[in-house]
């Protein structure tokens, strides 16, 4: 947590790999108590298929900050990790419409689905101070935020209610030039299951979802590394695209 304080690069992780999510998910809780800003939401992140049944889920999560959240109204500065792991991610971005019943921890997708009033477009950055972090495990990337860095919150769905999910497309571009493409489909079980694994897990650690936070529920087009300097743009078609600018990570107070 101190070298993401102070946007400094690790040479190895600090301490001991964790084995399982639940040991992750402590030391990402411990953290939170520590970070020196309120919880506006949480990214998800899909386990690789052949991991899933060693940390027994298909989902991660990770919190994202209140003051690292930009809209998307201008092509707002985005700060990754110098000489680290830094990347983008098309995501989908669902907006919870009211406070979340405490203590509820099982959640079938449609349940899922009615706390959502909003529908969104947009791009996580996504880094962490230790370059090979995704080497070590989605334990490991628990621990340490879910690597979340930011989130750029583009313009609604229209008519999301009444649309085929699975049938939205993206394409992300880094300085213009076509780095990945896909959708909503590349999430296993669909933007539902990202969100049903944020309710609960989130309700299980004692972290309550209230009206307005976000769920980044997932990367659509595959991440992609990015730079300061970079310009990142994601069409999403129909549904409009959002722009970014990737500037330098500095210390956080």
């Amino acid at each position: 947590m101190e070298a993401r304080r102070r946007a400094t690069k690790l040479d190895r992780y600090p301490g001991a790999v964790p084995d399982t999510l639940y040991e992750a998910y402590c030391i990402q809780d411990f953290a939170i108590s520590l970070w020196p800003d309120s919880i506006a939401g949480w990214k998800v992140g899909q386990i690789r298929p052949e991991h899933r049944d060693k940390y027994g889920s298909d989902r991660m999560l990770g919190p994202m900050f209140r003051k690292h959240i930009r809209q998307a109204h201008e092509e707002p500065e985005m700060p990754l990790f110098v000489g680290a792991f830094a990347v983008i991610e098309a995501e989908y971005i669902a907006v919870v419409g009211e406070d979340v019943p405490v203590g509820k921890v099982e959640w079938s997708l449609e349940e899922a689905m009615s706390v959502v009033s909003d529908l969104r477009i947009g791009i996580e950055t996504a880094g962490s101070p230790l370059p090979a972090l995704n080497e070590f495990g989605a334990a490991a990337v628990v621990s340490d935020f879910g690597a979340h860095g930011g989130l750029v919150v583009g313009p609604s769905i229209i008519d999301w209610q009444a649309r085929d999910l699975a049938a939205l497309e993206c394409k992300a571009f880094v300085n213009d030039e076509l780095v990945g493409t896909g959708g909503a489909r590349n999430l296993n079980n669909g933007i539902a299951r990202s969100i049903q694994a944020t309710l609960e897990s989130t309700a299980k650690r004692g972290h309550a979802l209230k009206a307005g936070h976000l769920i980044s529920t997932g990367a659509t087009t595959g991440v992609h590394a990015a730079k300061p300097g970079d310009r990142v743009r994601v069409s999403f078609g129909e549904d409009g695209e959002v722009r970014c600018r990737i500037v330098a990570a500095s210390p956080q107070r």
